[in-house]
């Protein structure tokens, strides 16, 4: 099984890594592959040019916020199956 960062995991040293298995690793992967395949297919090319001189002003590349929207995704579907807040 893949390593996956879990923020969620707090312990007192900082962030940890955690072994995800089963239906919510299969949530996340899908959140992830979702947000990247579709995501930049649903912006105009005004709202592309903003992401990425937002991506380069911070220092990230473009497929940071795919990951980000991906993770917001993952959680909105943990929370309709009764997990998270």
């Amino acid at each position: 099984m893949p390593l996956r960062y879990s923020p969620s995991i707090k312990p007192s040293h900082g962030h940890t890594f955690v072994i995800m298995s089963g239906w919510r690793h299969s949530i996340q992967q899908s959140a992830f592959r979702i947000a990247s395949d579709n995501l930049p297919k649903l912006l105009t090319h005004a709202e592309m040019n903003a992401l990425k001189q937002v991506a380069f002003e911070r220092g990230l590349i473009l497929h940071d916020f795919w990951i980000i929207f991906g993770i917001m995704l993952r959680d909105e579907a943990l929370k309709e199956r009764g997990f998270g807040k």
